[in-house]
């Protein structure tokens, strides 16, 4: 039996979070339902004006691992950080949430990077963001021990903005591959696959060439229906140009990949040879907080796929976690989600 389910290779950031109006958005000159990235002064200063905000670790694939561990599973995860105060705040939520971290500091001079959240009483947010340490990430940092002991491991795409991070996930791949453990490409956005097509495009068709004697591809790709569509537009694959979410999933059908797409309201679309299985969304009580709500879905998925529950399954799973996430203030729904694991398998 292998130690984890899921091992997670993503940005180390830390989420500052708060509710605020449309007003402050406007007096620190930030577009509404915007992400931008930030230089450190900027970020601070906005955090230095908000009224009562909230620590906790965050980034895409590490938020994944704490919802996971959140339903039962074994999670761990491998960024960045720096030895500064948001280190030890994304290390220590990181273990008290019960997913294994132990990826050395940086030893530079930026610092650790940091996600301003700001939320407004519509559930709309907008985010300044800061990578710093978590673009060094090396591949000095990938142990093919933890790797190997993984069921999944999931990617985060951003990585590749890096070209040391780069090299670490790349690495981590061939780890989990050499293994025998199932890769997972989230897709992170619209303009990160604008950067990466060609690459991303290539390992889903488990084409991307590393050396001579190498050649990767994921198990799963995960994406929302404007990622999935951005897939596919513009690639150099003259017959897969599109930007119809019908005509991006028979791509994904024709080529036999495996690709779970999320559609917000309406559900999710889970795709695997020519196997088609669309689930319904679970409405959720009440919007309180967009922000994670993809990699929560992620997570529920995860935690099903890695213990071998019908696709459909998984797909409820996530679902549940994903509404719960909306429902309250943050990146991934608190407290023990292991009931939502028996109420999918009860059906």
């Amino acid at each position: 039996m292998r130690s984890f389910d899921v091992v997670g290779i993503g940005h180390a950031i830390v989420d500052v979070l708060d509710y605020v109006t449309d007003d402050f958005l406007e007096d620190m000159g930030l577009l509404r339902g915007t992400m931008c990235m930030a230089e450190e002064e900027l970020a601070l200063g906005v955090i230095s004006k908000l009224n009562s905000p909230t620590l906790s670790s965050g980034g895409s694939a590490a938020n994944t691992m704490a919802a996971i561990a959140a339903l039962g599973g074994r999670a761990a995860f491998v960024g960045k950080v720096a030895a500064d105060s948001f280190g030890h705040t994304f290390s220590s939520d990181l273990k008290k949430n019960n997913v294994f971290f132990d990826t050395k500091l940086h030893e530079g001079n930026d610092p650790t990077g940091r996600c301003v959240v700001m939320v407004e009483d519509d559930g709309e947010r907008t985010m300044l963001t800061h990578i710093g340490a978590a673009a060094h990430l090396s591949v000095s940092d990938i142990d093919a021990s933890l790797v190997s002991n993984a069921e999944v491991v999931y990617i985060e795409g951003y990585l590749f903005d890096h070209p040391t991070a780069k090299q670490a996930v790349l690495k981590g791949m061939v780890d989990a591959k050499q293994s025998g453990a199932k890769v997972a490409l989230s897709l992170s956005d619209p303009f990160c696959i604008e950067r990466h097509r060609e690459e991303f495009l290539a390992l889903v068709m488990g084409e991307y060439v590393l050396d001579e004697v190498t050649t990767l591809s994921v198990d799963l790709v995960f994406g929302n229906e404007q990622e999935a569509v951005a897939l596919w537009k513009g690639a150099s694959y003259t017959d897969k140009i599109t930007d119809d979410f019908e005509k991006a999933t028979e791509l994904f059908k024709r080529e036999g990949l495996t690709a779970v797409l999320t559609r917000g309201e309406r559900g999710s679309q889970i795709l695997a040879g020519d196997v088609s299985h669309i689930a319904v969304a679970n409405p959720a009580k009440e919007v309180v907080d967009t922000t994670g709500a993809g990699d929560s879905y992620a997570a529920g998925f995860l935690y099903g796929f890695s213990h071998n529950m019908e696709l459909s399954a998984c797909a409820r799973l996530g679902s549940l976690v994903a509404s719960l996430a909306i429902e309250s203030m943050g990146a991934r729904p608190s407290g023990d989600l292991s009931y939502l694991v028996s109420e999918v398998q009860a059906g």
